[in-house]
């Protein structure tokens, strides 16, 4: 299915070919004739995405300061209807209006960046070829010469890019379709380095736990192992395993689960363990030839069956591991990757460097190592489109980078390790932020966190999940110093998170500031929240009127009984007005406080109150219906009334049965609403109208 394109340039007729294609409102603009292709048409760029994200952002702004004036975003994602599609979340709009295009003239470009987006709605990581064609129909223009198509920071498009790029015939950073799964794949990516004689990593594909211990017998594996999804990133669904029954637990811990690409697992592959020196290395690479823009020495650890990041640090001169930088090239070459950023993680083991895995997409997260380098992987991918020749000279004469002249800066990631699900006070992140090589944070939602972290109030806190891989990390750490004083913090952050992960309940809900990265908020809320049954107390100065501001639902002091609550809201039935209101579950703990924790459903022989305005009569009795003229009909007799008790005489069938004092009669209510209509007596003695 395809969605809506969005026309910002070309003529109207080739805008608005192809089906399910509708403008977005107004004339195009008009095309400016700057950044020339062949026969002197305007040039551009087709990026695949999933929406708006921080590296698109940049690569946006590189294109427009490098001269090329067009791009067309094709945005994948899973519902027509949903708040990613083009029609719906305008971010990259707005960006490219208020931002790209506002500061023109700062930037010293004399023209505007024109920009189309397309949906795609689509489910598989591999597209097929008529889809690929439809697309291609609605992003090609007769008056733009598109040179490339690349993906946004997410390996799934790359099969999309791929296909774009043959349909589409671009000159430049293109690679095969036919070898787009030996760049994704887990396992065929080091099959094709068997076949190319580069040496890959030992394993076998499995579909079924019953069959994987046998499987790796009869290709003489030997424990430890890895095991992982054929699709996966992010260490999703990665396991260290020792013997057969840890193996076979993880094999089928992720057949038939969703992995991050929404795709269900239908194979594993188990690997051997490649132990030794491991490194990142980012690439830039055109027409097969490539560049180095960075390499990280990366440290990880062993926890149980998780395999955890630890830290990375900028290698200063690539030189000095010249095996590593060869072997990354050749791993390029071998799965047919001739244009691109790429991401690369090998190890240097005892038997030689071998691949843990290649990502053919820029690292996923922003540049790092800018300013000691002076280039990184998105200035260096819009120069190999902008500027080809100046790439290719460059890679012919010095292709991996340096550290600039005179410095001495080396940058170190650390990703922090949560031991527990857990709350972190701002105090600990103070500490952090403190220290004298500290940069910023990086991976995080929230921009400039270190500044929101220093300007919070002094008990605000954070809540985080235990770490169990890359999703989970509650923060990562950039420092930059020396290798003796990055060496020094990093030993003061790992004594730091000692006692950073506090328990859950630690602290005052109240001043509670959001999640971490990967953190599980629901997880917090489920322990902190005060339960169905828990009576709680309005704050002083807090009160609520209703939506009108004229009926009074409770007051400051007001104690009422939580009745409800779900995944984003708390419903507080009040002793005093027998009424309701609910509020975001987050938020309630700056408006209440929990008085006693009562029971979610009362036993029996508990003893229950009616609230202000709930009552209920008998059925009316027989025959009196049928009274005659003059005959005064007989009235039900009232069951409960508001303040009247009763005791709990059965729970059952979902229900619970109140016998009442005054009437003597038996009433029952849902036991899951019972605390809307009545409040529980938990003293001997009870007042008829509570205040």
């Amino acid at each position: 299915l395809l969605a809506a394109a969005h026309p910002c340039f070309c003529d109207e007729d080739s805008a608005n070919t192809g089906n399910g294609v509708r403008p977005s409102g107004g004339d195009p603009a008009p095309v400016v004739r700057l950044s020339e292709g062949k026969a002197g048409r305007p040039t551009g760029v087709v990026i695949a995405t999933k929406g708006m994200t921080t590296h698109l952002q940049s690569t946006l702004l590189h294109l427009h300061a490098a001269g090329i004036r067009h791009v067309v975003e094709v945005r994948k994602s899973r519902d027509a209807n949903g708040a990613r599609t083009c029609a719906h979340d305008r971010r990259v709009h707005k960006f490219i209006e208020q931002v790209v295009n506002s500061s023109s003239l700062a930037l010293h470009v004399n023209s505007d960046l024109f920009y189309r987006c397309v949906d795609l709605i689509d489910e598989p990581v591999f597209t097929d070829e008529r889809t690929i064609a439809e697309v291609a129909k609605l992003v090609e223009c007769a008056d733009v010469e598109l040179l490339a198509a690349i993906p946004d920071s997410f390996e799934d498009l790359m099969p999309l890019t791929d296909g774009l790029a043959a349909a589409l015939r671009v000159p430049l950073l293109a690679n095969s379709p036919s070898t787009s799964r030996c760049r994704l794949d887990k396992a065929s990516m080091q099959e094709a380095l068997a076949r190319a004689g580069v040496g890959g990593a030992r394993q076998v594909r499995a579909a079924s736990p019953d069959e994987v211990c046998e499987l790796i017998a009869g290709a003489g594996l030997e424990y430890p192992v890895i095991v992982k999804p054929v699709l996966s990133n992010g260490s999703e669904g990665v396991f260290f395993c020792r013997s057969d029954e840890e193996l076979t637990s993880a094999v089928a811990s992720n057949i038939g689960s969703s992995n991050v690409f929404n795709q269900k697992n239908d194979e594993v592959v188990v690997q051997e363990y490649l132990k030794g020196d491991e490194f990142v290395v980012n690439t830039v690479s055109l027409h097969g030839k490539h560049r180095v823009l960075d390499m990280w020495a990366a440290a990880k650890g062993v926890e149980g069956n998780k395999i955890l990041y630890g830290h990375q640090t900028l290698v200063a001169e690539p030189g000095d591991h010249a095996d590593v930088v060869d072997f990354a090239l050749r791993v390029l070459d071998a799965v047919g990757f001739a244009g691109g950023a790429a991401h690369l993680e090998v190890v240097r083991t005892s038997a030689g460097v071998r691949l843990i895995e290649i990502n053919a997409r820029p690292a996923g997260h922003t540049p790092r190592a800018t300013r000691q380098v002076g280039e990184d992987q998105i200035s260096a991918l819009v120069q190999a489109i902008a500027r080809p020749a100046e790439f290719l000279e460059r890679a012919e004469r010095a292709p991996h980078y340096s550290l600039r002249r005179g410095s001495e800066e080396l940058v170190m990631v650390v990703f922090l390790r949560a031991s527990r699900d857990a709350e972190v006070h701002r105090d600990d992140l103070v500490r952090v932020i403190s220290l004298p090589t500290f940069r910023r944070f990086d991976r995080v939602a929230v921009p400039m966190f270190a500044d929101a972290v220093e300007q919070s109030e002094d008990n605000t806190f954070w809540v985080a999940s235990r770490t169990e891989g890359l999703f989970t990390v509650p923060l990562t750490v950039l420092l930059v110093g020396s290798k003796e004083e990055l060496e020094r913090d990093l030993k003061r952050i790992r004594e730091l998170e000692g006692t950073m992960y506090r328990p859950f309940r630690t602290f005052d809900p109240a001043h509670f500031a959001g999640p971490l990265e990967g953190a599980d908020q629901q997880r917090w809320l489920a322990v902190v929240l005060p339960k169905v049954g828990f009576r709680v107390q309005a704050l002083a100065g807090c009160k609520f009127r209703g939506s009108d501001g004229k009926m009074d639902h409770y007051k400051g002091n007001d104690v009422g009984t939580v009745s409800r609550w779900n995944d984003d809201r708390i419903l507080i039935t009040w002793d005093r007005t027998g009424l309701t209101t609910s509020m975001a579950n987050v938020a309630w703990a700056q408006s209440f406080k929990v008085l006693e924790e009562g029971p979610e459903v009362p036993e029996v022989s508990a003893r229950l109150q009616a609230l202000p305005g709930k009552r209920l009569r008998a059925p009316a009795p027989t025959g009196a219906q049928d009274a005659g003229v003059g005959e005064e009909k007989a009235q039900p007799a009232w069951i409960f009334q508001p303040y009247d008790v009763g005791t709990v005489t059965a729970v059952k069938d979902g229900r619970v049965v109140v016998v009442w004092d005054d009437s003597g009669l038996g009433s029952s209510v849902a036991a899951a609403s019972w605390a809307s209509n009545f409040r529980l007596l938990l003293q001997e003695g009870h007042e008829r109208r509570p205040g």
